[in-house]
């Protein structure tokens, strides 16, 4: 269920299939439910489970090979709101650090002036209301730290939470490909480009066989070559400077 509260704002806009008939989802209530509007224009409520199984059986139904776009933008979004909140925490706990410095030294500024010097009194009452103002502004930090820590249930935890839920609905991947896709790379086509495309990759095989029935079978080492003298000629440089197969 938590990971359930954890996936939920993800699931507006998305398709769904109820009894044979497609439809989206128009509206999340928590985990009391969502609202699906169907292809014959009926609207019809369901558990928020239910919806989600329903969900992630259609990709699981339209997977060809690698993730379906429609699951790769659902794990980005996810990252991407528990980046957000994890960068918004953070930033209000330096806040309060540096509140807390700043009053520190405030606290010491008061203490080392002496009333019975001119414009003493002055001076502390002065300092004072700066330090009142600092309070007020902690007071509005602390309580925007614990809306966001109450917030927390709707977002994942970690990534290894976050990877094991997508895991359970059967589509495994790794760190890597979700900060890619974050990136807006190999986003609508299953996995990532290929360095060559078909008819180059045909050219480099022509190359290879015409060499073979001449009796000058090439080795692997002169492929990799080959293949990196191909790409090197183009405008993009698609080995990062290396031969192809070197890690």
């Amino acid at each position: 269920m938590e990971k359930l509260v954890h996936f939920l704002p993800n699931l507006l806009n998305a398709e769904i299939e109820v009894d044979g008939l497609r439809g989206t989802i128009i509206n999340v209530v928590g985990t009391a439910g969502v609202c699906v509007r169907l292809a014959n224009g009926a609207d019809r409520r369901l558990p928020a489970m239910c919806a989600l199984n329903a969900v992630f059986s259609l990709l699981r139904d339209s997977k060809t090979s690698g993730t379906p776009e429609a699951a790769k933008s659902m794990a980005v979004s996810c990252l991407q709101q528990m980046q957000k909140h994890k960068r918004q925490l953070a930033q209000l706990n330096r806040n309060r650090i540096a509140m807390n410095k700043r009053r520190h030294r405030l606290n010491a500024r008061i203490g080392a002036i002496s009333e019975d010097l001119k414009g003493g009194h002055k001076r502390k009452m002065k300092l004072k209301k700066k330090l009142k103002a600092l309070d007020n502004q902690d007071k509005e930090n602390s309580a925007a730290i614990g809306a966001l820590r109450r917030e927390s249930t709707s977002v994942f935890r970690d990534w290894q939470d976050l990877l094991t839920f997508f895991r359970m609905h059967g589509f495994g991947f790794s760190k890597t490909s979700l900060v890619r896709w974050a990136k807006g790379e190999c986003l609508g086509s299953p996995g990532c480009p290929t360095a060559f495309t078909e008819a180059e990759e045909q050219m480099l095989l022509d190359t290879l066989l015409a060499r073979d029935d001449m009796g000058m079978p090439m080795s692997r080492e002169d492929v990799c070559e080959m293949a990196w003298r191909f790409a090197s000629e183009g405008t993009i440089r698609r080995f990062g400077g290396k031969m192809p197969g070197e890690h």
